[in-house]
């Protein structure tokens, strides 16, 4: 509590220091919008969006008053083509951290496709798949969630390394774990998805409804990786799929949380990760037709057949921390 309560005052802070009248900015050493302030705004904007629904379903009062004072501000959000990233470059020492560390240096592939999402997307006919994943020979096969074995040795599918994809909001997109790469803060589909919760639960910000900001956030990503989101495309019969519709779910909330979800995978996975802590909803419906019905699907010595809910404690604090509190499970919060 004290954490986020803190999190709103620097963002009020920030805002309150911003004047988009003044020429005195950042130019080329600002890595991420280049000196433009009034992304910069928004980005502020969305990111106490974003703190605020963090905290809705444990002080839904605050989030409420919070979101309110947004609106009377007349506050303007990320919106498409506006993602706040870093983005990285092929020149060595500029490469993206994660291809810098696990592919620059022939690293085991153990960041594998997962068997939930893999079967999530087929069932959908989901053409972001082949986007997301390159093919193990002529088919994309996960593992399943929780399984110990071998490092993958080609029979499971694997995030490109070297793929690119032209963008027509972005130009060329670099696959997931290129050496270009970006690491997203909050991308502009995210922002969407935000501001469709927000109308969802009653609290609207933004101009759009949550219906309109539902489908424009799936088309984003749709877009962010190159493929075509209009009446002509596959995006059309994704968004009318009666598992996708959103006029036609009974719960709208998990509808919008596990679009999310699915626009996530691959640049934003710790995200999706926390997404499914806050909400509780990928944990408690992964019996949906199209998912498998448990993320684990073995037993695993000390870890149970639900989502972790911490990290262990490292050696270090083992052996160091005279407070030092004794391990916990990974089921314990």
């Amino acid at each position: 509590k004290d954490v986020y309560n803190g999190i709103i005052a620097m963002l009020k802070d920030g805002i309150s220091q911003i004047d988009l009248t003044s020429a005195v900015h950042p130019e080329a050493d600002d890595f991420i919008y280049h000196g433009d302030m009034h992304l910069w705004l928004k980005f502020a904007n969305t990111t106490l969006l974003k703190i605020y629904l963090r905290i809705s379903q444990v002080d839904p009062a605050k989030a409420q008053a919070g979101l309110a004072e947004l609106k009377a501000t007349g506050a303007e959000f990320i919106d498409e083509g506006e993602t706040a990233k870093i983005d990285y470059y092929t020149a060595g020492g500029n490469t993206n951290p994660l291809y810098a560390s696990y592919v620059a240096l022939s690293t085991t592939r153990n960041i594998v496709a997962n068997s939930t999402g893999i079967k999530a997307f087929t069932k959908l006919s989901d053409d972001r798949l082949s986007k997301l994943y390159t093919p193990a020979g002529n088919s994309f096969v996960g593992i399943p969630s929780g399984y110990l074995g071998v490092p993958n040795t080609g029979g499971i599918a694997t995030p490109p390394t070297s793929l690119s994809y032209a963008s027509a909001i972005t130009g060329a997109m670099p696959a997931s774990e290129s050496a270009t790469a970006p690491v997203i803060f909050i991308a502009d589909y995210e922002s969407y998805f935000l501001q469709a919760e927000a109308d969802a639960r009653g609290w609207g910000v933004g101009s759009g409804t949550a219906e309109q900001l539902y489908n424009d956030g799936i088309a984003m990503r749709y877009e962010f990786l190159g493929l075509a989101a209009d009446t002509t495309t596959s995006y059309a019969k994704y968004i009318n799929h009666p598992e996708i519709k959103y006029s036609t779910q009974t719960d709208k909330l998990q509808a919008i949380f596990f679009q999310k979800w699915y626009a996530m995978c691959g640049l934003q996975n710790f995200e999706a990760w926390t997404e499914g802590r806050r909400t509780g909803y990928i944990e408690a419906n992964m019996g949906l037709s199209h998912l498998d019905n448990k993320f684990f699907t073995k037993s695993i010595t000390g870890i149970s057949n639900d989502l972790p809910a911490r990290m262990l404690y490292p050696l270090s604090e083992v052996t160091r921390n005279e407070k030092f509190p004794g391990q916990k499970q990974l089921g314990d919060k």
